[in-house]
């Protein structure tokens, strides 16, 4: 048996083999290197084995059959290069494929096939054991091990060794069926089975899905079979190449079908690698006099598949390449140093330190006994820090001043260890302190044991008077000393029942040392008082890390190059608790966990998954539980219990509230007294907030029991509260109730589930659920519990449940429940002889009808409402119903009734008096009325007067309304700044009132500003952040909303396949929302696509829905937009008599509608039928009218329009000079809208004035600006148009060769646009060109046959 040496025994040299495939090529080739060196070195006539050299070798997958023919049967590496090759040719060849879908991409008999053989040839038995049959034997060296896991359970990998390990009942198997185990890649070779004890089957993998650098692995088995004490000379890790293509380089069946969680694993084997080296290299350094050498070529290699056996001359070259560099080969040169003199080297790390332990002192070759397993060492590896570079840059400048005293105060697990070693092993740190001593005070309760571990750590070994004894030595230093006393409080809070503690005495003594600096890490928040401590003196409260940092450290420990979705929400989960990030980073690192899988399981488990060891810094549970046992918290009878219930307030409790909660709590139990070291005090709050972090409070939540008589308290607190604050419109509550909804969520969800119901709690429910709701974050499930309830609640309230239910449905889309809902509020209310109840069940009734564009049953139901609120003399409730019944009107297009309906809602809230906030709203609603009958200046002071109440309420989310619609009003007059002002204005308040819905508006009417600039991408941008945040509220419609958007982006630069498809899933959506108005508004645009792309029947088609749509929805504006669509379709199709008749009737509805700007488009539209029927007379009456209603409007961009038509018009009226004065304007007007496009068709009409004018170098120049700001607003079809009349322009010249290439432009250009009519006109020039070749050539070669006397 294999027994752990002593001590003294020389230093082990260790070699760990990566996992690779046929790169394992380079990981020879290295080695080779390595052996021919000390060939050299010590003048060998043979070139010696890694066996003779290395104690131990292990390996993964193709790293393991090397390990196997290095260690098990004594290969040189020149023997294993050579074997190597064969077998890989024989296993990776093409003969060797499977047939696709197979399991495995090989033939794993051929493997097993080769690998006997190889045996056969070497050691003369193919069924020969893995273990040595002189296992036992006295030298130490050549020992091997591979790596597999366990099919069934991957978390574990299984050693397969050639000697045998004390205490280990090993599965003894055979050589070959070890190799078969770790090279057994589920993408390469199908698994194998080994028969253990009593003839039962256990199936392997490949290890390289839990270990593929197994130098982890090496580590620990070496320290298990030579024992943690024993020192390492060298560690030696070589790799088959940095990250590349992991995996076969034409992946079959087999692979696609890998479930992808495997797949994923596979992909980041090689990511593995890299990440435990990086660990490695920053524990120990990967410098000349480190133990630890990593070798893995840079380039090229990694970028060679698995099995590309072939390429095996192209590794080698690789390879070669990367130890010529000078760093690499002194590294070489320093491994062969330690392998041929290891006397020579006086760097040497003991097992336990290389396994990341801290073993015990020894004095004089004598092990002293450590109390109660508590620790000291010199630290001389810098640990991995994230997020702490102020503090580090603080604790270093001060200890480099001299006599420094330092407090770290912080929260279990929040990282005040690691901060104190980072700092001790800073390289300025060092320089100036040579001595530097870490001492764990965990576990240890006095003076007594504390100096026993000073003594281990100072090396005294007289041991008779401690105390004396380790102050003489610290006063007698000649240079500066660090003692960092780690978990102070341990020892601190045991003796504060002594007066004067024994502790704070000898700190008092040791504080006086001139050149001793003193480091203390403590939990909590306070630092011990009443003792000497210097100038220069520092105290540093650690917080929890920032999201940053936070994503930082779990990417450094994981591996993971990228932070997905689970990751985000784990680490929000965990509150920047450093422990707990690296404990769940560690999980995912070693395999056991994906992200995804990992989050499921802390929503499942929380704290209990964050177990990586047993010991405090790798067990967060226990880390908490130490804090709980400490003697300050036993010694407070109230700390436990106050943990207890303020693990049940996920935001903690705010100083503010802390003498209304003490009321309602036991008059023996005070929180104004309490400290507790595992809460903190939240100062970025105001005011502030004791909380908990989110692992602590998990785990109080759940371990610690609660007193019911606080529990109770808590709950009437909480009851109280909301019930005294539940005018959500007093913004003055805004400071206060907000703060406090996460923390109501959790009180009212455990109150109900353990029904202790009343009225009082009953009506907190509704509170909350209509806050949630105002903050655009609606909270469906306590209302649904407390609607659900079998406790015995009055038929009332239970009707108030189901109307507040049901306005959270109708905030979420959810109609057909919103309505089934009410309905059933209306019955129960009507049985409780509740007349103002089913007043405003049936208001929220006519919203939802109203929403799903039911205007009748809509307008029904508020009259019905108007009647029992006048009946009730409820004032106020009738003065919303008139407003709900304002909007109803605005839907149908009744904008007078509408208008004097919300101003007689105006004068009963002015006469309640005490409603500011719905006087601010009728004026929203009312500008919004105004705005549609182009009354524009009236809108902004309504609007205005809007923003001024809703000021004065202190109501953010009103006024952010208000400017929302503003932006509205100045977006209609193209008033672009004013308009973005305005939604940038809104957006901030919207995020300030925490208005994900209202956030997700602004952003698409933003979108619609950029889109009016021509400025595509901002625009796109700002609708596909508006789709995320309307997804984020659920908000289905506002969802389709932005699909149709984003389909009017992608239409406005031709790419009409895009348009096409959002605008189909605007249409589901809408379909899904039952919202018939907005699939009405899809339907159109999708008319527009086929209208551009000249697919007229399928235009006219969706046009016709969206008028039939429309009409049932009652909806006159969106009619008239329709038939003024269809007129265009008509006009292309030069059905003229038809689009005469579908524009008449558009500019009959705009007219009944009120809406002057669209009878201004119908006329535009008009004058350019009559343009296409030359009645240019007609044409130039029809857009003069047009141009009137478009400035009655104040609409600058419909004007600038209108001027450009009427251009055309004396264009073809060969009116040129008053062509050119009109574009001229339209071309200012259009640059005032900032409307790109506009401008870009003014010059190419301008381009086509100077053309006709014979001045073809003016008109070159204005289609040469048209074309540059067309491709400015990725307008393909106005750029093939400008390319179209530049062919004409080089025509004119007899620039024919430029024509041609222009006039192929145009075509590609109309093709991309899918217009068939541009392509056809590009077409029909080209040829005129190739005509006016044809002549110039008949007449070039009759000049030439006419001969010189010809005239």
């Amino acid at each position: 048996m294999a027994n752990p040496p002593q001590a003294n025994n020389p230093p082990v040299n260790l070699l760990s083999l990566d996992g690779g495939g046929i790169r394992g090529v380079s990981e020879l080739i290295v080695l080779h290197e390595i052996m021919v060196r000390v060939q050299a070195r010590k003048d060998l006539s043979n070139l010696p084995k890694p066996c003779e050299y290395f104690h131990l070798i292990g390996g993964t997958s193709t790293g393991g059959l090397i390990a196997i023919m290095l260690g098990r049967l004594e290969m040189s590496t020149e023997e294993a290069l050579a074997q190597y090759r064969t077998l890989a040719g024989h296993i990776f060849g093409k003969k060797n494929r499977k047939s696709k879908g197979h399991d495995g991409a090989f033939k794993a008999t051929t493997l097993e096939e080769e690998i006997k053989k190889l045996l056969q040839n070497c050691h003369g038995d193919p069924e020969a054991l893995m273990c040595h049959e002189d296992a036992t034997r006295e030298n130490e060296m050549g020992r091997a091990f591979v790596c597999a896991v366990p099919a069934t359970n991957m978390r574990f990998p299984r050693i397969f060794r050639t000697y045998k390990l004390l205490g280990n009942s090993d599965l003894n198997c055979k050589i070959w069926q070890a190799a078969r185990a770790t090279t057994a890649a589920p993408t390469f070779f199908k698994r194998i089975s080994v028969p253990g004890v009593g003839g039962i089957e256990e199936t392997f993998i490949d290890a390289g899905i839990r270990c593929n650098n197994p130098a982890r692995e090496v580590r620990e088995e070496a320290k298990r079979l030579f024992g943690q004490s024993r020192t390492v000379g060298l560690l030696v890790s070589i790799g088959t190449g940095h990250p590349g293509t992991i995996g076969l380089s034409k992946p079959d069946v087999f692979q696609r079908l890998l479930p992808s969680q495997l797949i994923d694993t596979l992909k980041n084997i090689a990511t593995d690698c890299e990440s435990v080296a990086d660990q490695l290299a920053s524990r120990y350094g990967e410098r000349e006099d480190s133990v630890y050498f990593r070798f893995n070529v840079t380039h090229g290699v990694g970028q060679i598949s698995l099995e590309e056996w072939k390429k095996i001359p192209d590794i080698v070259t690789h390879t070669r390449a990367y130890l010529q560099d000078s760093r690499i080969s002194a590294y070489v040169d320093s491994v062969v140093q330690r392998l041929c003199d290891p006397s020579l080297c006086d760097i040497s790390v003991s097992l336990a330190l290389l396994c990341g332990q801290i073993p015990q002192q020894t004095v004089g070759g004598e092990q002293l006994p450590l109390e109660f397993g508590s620790t000291s060492y010199e630290p001389y590896e810098s640990a991995t820090i994230f997020g702490r570079d102020d503090e580090r840059s603080t604790l270093v400048m001060t200890l480099c001043k001299g006599h420094a005293h330092v407090m770290i105060l912080g929260g279990g697990g929040m990282g005040k260890t690691t901060l104190a070693l980072s700092a001790l092993c800073d390289v300025k740190v060092v320089e100036k302190h040579p001595s530097r001593h870490f001492v764990s005070c965990e576990g240890i309760y006095s003076v007594e044991a504390l100096l026993t571990e000073l003594a281990n750590a100072l090396r005294i070994r007289k041991r008779e008077n401690l105390y004396d004894e380790v102050l003489t030595l610290l006063r007698q230093s000649l240079n500066p000393v660090i003692l960092c006393l780690d978990n102070f409080e341990t020892i601190w809070e045991a003796e504060e029942t002594v007066s004067p503690p024994p502790i704070e005495q000898f700190l008092s003594r040791i504080s006086r040392i001139p050149m001793l600096s003193i480091i203390l890490t403590l939990r909590g928040s306070q630092s011990p008082l009443n003792v000497p401590w210097s100038n220069n003196r520092c105290v540093l409260a650690i917080k929890p890390l920032d999201i940053d940092s936070s994503q930082l450290l779990f990417k450094n420990i994981s591996g993971i190059t990228t932070i997905d979705i689970h990751t985000e929400k784990l680490l929000e989960a965990v509150d920047g608790v450093p422990l707990t990030i690296k404990l769940l980073a560690s999980i995912v690192q070693e395999g056991l966990e994906t992200t995804e899988t990992l989050w499921l399981a802390w929503k499942k488990e929380c704290t209990r998954i964050v177990k990586h060891g047993n010991d405090r810094l790798s067990n967060l549970e226990l880390s908490i539980q130490l804090s709980l046992d400490c003697p300050r918290m036993r010694q407070d009878r109230n700390a436990i219990d106050t943990l207890a219930i303020l693990s049940l307030l996920p935001d903690g409790w705010s100083k503010g509230l802390l003498d209304e909660f003490q009321t309602h709590l036991p008059h023996d139990f005070s929180l104004r007294s309490l400290v507790v070291s595992l809460a903190y005090s939240n100062r970025t709050i105001n005011p502030e907030r004791i909380q908990l972090l989110s692992p602590i409070r998990h785990f109080c939540r759940e371990k610690l029991p609660k007193q019911e008589s606080l529990v109770a308290g808590l709950i009437g607190f909480y009851t109280e509260f909301l019930n005294a604050n539940q005018n959500y419109t007093d913004g003055t509550l805004h400071k206060t109730v907000p703060q406090e909804l996460l923390n109501l969520h959790s009180v009212l969800c455990d109150a109900i589930k353990a029904e202790q119901i009343d009225p009082s709690l009953i009506q907190a429910c509704m509170d909350f659920t209509r806050w949630s709701l105002y903050n655009g974050n609606p909270v469906k499930d306590i209302i649904q519990l407390a609607t659900d309830t079998k406790a015995e609640v009055s038929l009332e309230a239970q009707a108030d449940c189901l109307l507040c239910l049901a306005e959270v449905f109708l905030y979420q889309g959810r109609h057909e429940e919103a309505e089934e809902s009410l309905n059933r509020a209306v019955e129960l209310h009507r049985q409780a002889h509740s007349v103002l109840g089913e007043a405003n069940d049936l208001q929220t009734l006519g919203d939802v009808f109203l929403r799903r564009s039911k205007l009748d049953e809509a307008r029904e139901s508020v009259n019905r409402a108007v009647e029992l609120h006048r009946q009730a003399q409820d004032i106020l409730g009738e003065a919303y119903d008139l407003q709900e019944l304002g909007d109803v009107l605005l839907r149908h297009s009744k904008l007078d009734e509408a208008e004097e309906l919300l101003n007689r809602a105006v004068e009963l809230h002015q006469q309640a008096q005490d409603d500011v906030h719905g006087e601010a709203y009728d004026l929203q609603k009312l500008g919004n009325v105004l705005l549609r009958h182009s009354k524009l200046d009236e809108a902004e002071e309504s609007l205005n007067r809007a923003v001024e109440l809703h000021q004065q309420a202190q109501d953010f989310l009103g006024e952010a309304n208000d400017l929302q619609t503003l932006g509205d009003v100045f977006l209609r007059r193209s008033k672009l700044d004013e308009a973005e002002e305005s939604l940038n204005h809104a957006v901030e308040l919207h995020r300030q009132a925490q208005d994900v819905l209202g956030e997700a508006y602004d952003l698409s009417m933003l979108g619609d500003v950029f889109l009016h600039r021509s400025k595509l991408d901002e625009a796109k941008e700002l609708l596909n952040r508006a789709v995320e945040l309307h997804r984020q509220a659920q908000d289905v419609m506002g969802e389709a909303h932005d699909l149709s958007k984003l389909g009017d982006v992608f239409l406005q630069c031709s790419k009409l396949n895009e348009a096409e498809e959002l605008l189909n899933q605007a249409v589901d959506l809408h379909q899904q929302a039952q919202d018939v108005l907005g699939e009405a508004n899809d339907l159109r645009k999708l008319g527009d696509v086929f209208l551009r792309r000249s697919k007229l029947d399928e235009a006219e088609e969706s046009l016709n829905r969206a008028l039939e749509l429309h009409r049932q929805a009652q909806d006159v504006l969106g009619e008239a937009n329709d038939l003024h669509m269809l007129g265009s379709v008509f006009l292309q199709r030069d059905n003229l008599d038809e689009a005469k008749e579908s524009l008449n009737q558009a500019v009959e509805l705009h007219r009944l509608a009120h809406s002057v700007l669209g009878e201004a488009h119908d006329l535009q539209r008009l004058g350019a039928v009559f343009l296409r029927q030359d009645q240019l007379d007609k044409a130039e009456e029809f857009l003069n009218r047009a141009l009137e209603l478009h400035r009655q409007a104040q609409n600058v961009l419909g004007e600038a329009d209108d001027l450009q038509k009427l251009g055309d018009v004396y264009l073809h009226h060969s009116k040129l000079d008053d062509a050119e004065e009109l574009l001229k304007q339209a071309v200012k007007l259009h640059q005032q809208a900032q409307d790109v496009l506009g401008e870009a068709d003014d010059f190419q009409k301008l381009g086509e004035v100077f053309l006709k004018r014979n001045k073809p170098d003016e008109a070159e120049e204005f289609l040469n600006q048209a074309m540059k700001l067309h491709r400015q607003a990725q307008y393909v079809l106005g750029e093939a148009d400008d390319f179209q009349i530049l062919g004409d322009v080089f025509l004119h010249r007899s620039k024919l060769d430029d024509a041609e290439e222009t006039l192929k432009h145009a075509v590609n250009l109309h093709r991309q646009a899918h217009s068939v009519s541009g392509e056809a006109i590009d077409l029909q020039k080209l040829r005129d060109v190739s005509l006016r070749r044809s002549k110039l050539t008949i007449i070039a070669e009759a000049n030439d046959n006419a001969g010189p006397y010809t005239t």
